[in-house]
């Protein structure tokens, strides 16, 4: 038997998982986050849990978390840790920001959607007290040089292509847990924020002359994933991984006013970064920072074209066909896991011929990962382009716009690295990565799809129906009267009233039993979001109306037919008639707006 509760309806989530907790107490079972896993993310309905021992198969996305009305799922926290650090004087704190978080941290202060707020960011991290604040741009900017390097000698010695890139940890675990035969595909480049933390606790500790042992490095990332990422194959480069809204936690706890703070700047030491780096946050964004590099590796020149406009948008795949100097590449920007199992089945097939995939297992890429601002639930794809705006706009004001151009890059791989693809490069910014297939159990990889409340929305469908057999029995009947219809006409009508009546009796007392939990979580009602406060409202306001109209239905049957009860139950009839119909409505616009994810 398994130990986790109602897995028809809720995605199950192992209490060891790294990146996201459920808090038992606030979940209303909506089903919602088992929608996202199952559609959005493809790993809901990819793998057996009875096969798989149990144990949830999870590649930490977060986007069940996106998705929760009552903040049931959420990120672990680890900022308590990293405050410790920070009030031990014998710790150094350096704290790295992800180029998607300034675009959104914003919005859980009140500021308008797409916001640019790096000023604020860094400014509130140092009144948290960092010792230090880099830009993890400048190492994305590092990423580039590698992962592109990684590229050009693929095409050059005509290695595994397609590549893929590694930027995304849910889409690796993705890969090794579901098509390990295409990990030799995955660039071996780590990402942008364990190139910084390798980076961080080598050569900036031998700049500054800080002890690494003393190093407490922190990731301020708008992903849950990144939470397993650093800690992968026992983890070394970064220490703790906060995510966007957890930084805002933090910062309201410690009673920071974001809004009043003035914009403050990185450290000047690894703290510089290119467009290119900027975009990483936006789907498309690390294939086109890719390309603008890879395009002067092989011919030694800038590429004049700097926007791949048919990368850039909202549509799961996205292609675009690039003539490197009579090297012609054929590149593809994916988001959405499930979009990615499509190519990787076609991969499969030899019915696609790219040459470089990026993947982002979030829709719209990190710019809403799993970690950032609940601003509107589910995310609408205004909030994504304002906040995918704010990172392309900063791209275009900037006069560096290419990785390579970048001087502190050049210094650090003059001072340190020597080279892309060096040994020391080889040695501290690439990684490898192993066959995960394992988890799934004997089954291995299936495609199954979990019934989804089907028996609630029914139940609703046949009690709407017994109140609209309710209302119109009587009417029937009044016509027979007045008509002097016979009483075996009469007698129909009444018996089917009689007969709706006891099924909606039935049919109530289910509807209780099997939301018997979703009840009984009302005494969380004033922790509810708004629009989870009027789905209750609704949901009581049908058993208390039906619960009504039984009962007075049942006194005028076996008792005096006074008028109080004649027009109690009437009324009560009426609205319960009219709730259950904004119910049913309820439902079905949730599904709805589940599967536009």
């Amino acid at each position: 038997m398994s130990v986790h509760k109602n897995r028809d309806i809720r995605i199950p989530i192992d209490k060891d998982n790294p990146g996201i907790v459920r808090i038992e107490e606030l979940c209303d079972e909506c089903g919602q986050c088992r929608i996202v896993c199952e559609d959005n993310s493809a790993v809901g309905r990819m793998y057996d849990l009875e096969s798989a021992g149990d144990v949830p198969v999870c590649v930490n996305c977060g986007q069940c978390g996106n998705v929760c009305p009552t903040d049931s799922i959420r990120e672990r926290y680890e900022y308590p840790d990293v405050q410790k650090a920070i009030d031990d004087p014998d710790k150094i704190v350096i704290i790295q920001t992800a180029p998607a978080v300034r675009a959104a941290l914003g919005e859980e202060f009140g500021f308008e959607p797409g916001t640019f707020v790096e000023g604020k960011m860094v400014a509130a991290l140092r009144a948290l007290d960092a010792d230090f604040v880099l830009d993890t741009c400048f190492s994305a900017d590092l990423t580039i040089m590698e992962e592109a390097g990684e590229l050009v000698e693929r095409v050059k010695k005509k290695g595994k292509l397609p590549q893929f890139t590694s930027c995304c940890p849910a889409w690796v675990k993705f890969v090794e847990t579901f098509y390990p035969e295409f990990i030799p595909n995955l660039s071996s480049a780590k990402s942008p924020a364990l190139m910084q933390g390798a980076t961080i606790k080598t050569y900036f500790a031998e700049q500054k002359g800080i002890d690494p042992a003393k190093i407490v490095s922190v990731a301020i990332m708008p992903c849950t994933a990144k939470k397993f990422e650093i800690r992968r194959d026992g983890g070394r480069d970064v220490d703790y991984c906060l995510t966007t809204r957890e930084l805002a936690v933090w910062l309201k706890e410690r009673k920071i006013d974001f809004a009043a703070l003035a914009d403050g700047r990185f450290d000047n030491l690894m703290g510089d970064a290119s467009g290119a780096a900027v975009i990483f946050g936006n789907t498309g964004g690390v294939m086109e920072a890719a390309a603008r590099t890879a395009y002067n590796m092989i011919t030694g020149e800038p590429l004049r074209m700097v926007k791949f406009k048919s990368v850039r948008g909202t549509e799961g795949i996205r292609s675009a066909k690039v003539n490197f100097g009579g090297t012609k590449l054929h590149l593809a920007a994916v988001h959405g896991l499930d979009s990615a199992r499509r190519v990787m089945e076609s991969l499969k097939l030899g019915q696609c011929d790219f040459d470089f995939i990026e993947v982002m297992a979030c829709f719209g890429g990190c710019v809403n990962g799993g970690g950032q601002p609940k601003t509107e639930i589910p995310v609408t794809d205004e909030l994504r382009q304002a906040r995918a705006s704010a990172l392309y706009d900063r791209d275009s004001g900037m006069k560096m716009r290419f990785s390579y151009e970048n001087p502190e890059i050049q210094t650090l791989y003059k001072d340190f690295y020597e080279k892309p693809l060096s040994e020391k490069a080889h040695s501290l910014l690439h990684t490898s990565y192993r066959d995960r297939s394992g988890d799934l159990g004997e089954k291995g990889a299936v495609y199954m799809r979990t019934k989804r409340r089907l028996p609630l929305l029914i139940c609703d469908i046949l009690m709407f129906v017994c109140l609209l057999v309710l209302l119109q029995t009587p009417i029937r009947i009044n016509i027979i009267r007045g008509g002097g219809g016979g009483m075996d006409e009469w007698g129909l009508f009444y018996n089917l009233h009689i007969f709706a009546g006891a099924t909606l009796t039935v049919l109530l007392v289910c509807h209780i039993i099997f939301n018997f939990r979703e009840i009984m979580s009302v005494r969380n009602y004033f922790k509810f979001p708004t629009i989870v406060k009027v789905q209750y409202w609704i949901m009581f306001l049908v058993l208390i109306s039906m619960s009504v109209s039984i009962a007075s239905g049942i006194m005028w049957a076996v008792g005096p037919a006074t008028n109080f009860v004649r027009v109690l139950h009437s009324y009560s009839s009426w609205i319960a008639f009219i709730v259950t119909g904004m119910h049913i409505g309820v439902h079905l616009g949730k599904y709805i707006s589940l599967h536009r994810i």
